[in-house]
């Protein structure tokens, strides 16, 4: 009788070892690439708050000008 329940458990872990390992290849790329757009959106946001920035300070330049 535990021979039979060694089998039994022998064969779900082969069963799941499989897709555990391809899911944790996708998480790993999932984050990197998440890390990677995070990234990308920071840039951003400092460019637009550089723009913004520029816009307040040109504004009164573009008025006395008209």
């Amino acid at each position: 009788m535990p021979e039979e329940s060694i089998n039994i458990y022998m064969s779900l872990v082969d069963k799941v070892s499989g897709p555990l390992s391809g899911i944790g290849t996708k998480t790993k790329a999932f984050s990197k690439e998440l890390q990677e757009l995070e990234q990308t959106t920071q840039a951003y946001s400092k460019i637009q708050d550089k723009l913004s920035k520029e816009t307040v300070d040109y504004r009164p330049c573009a008025q006395s000008a008209a």
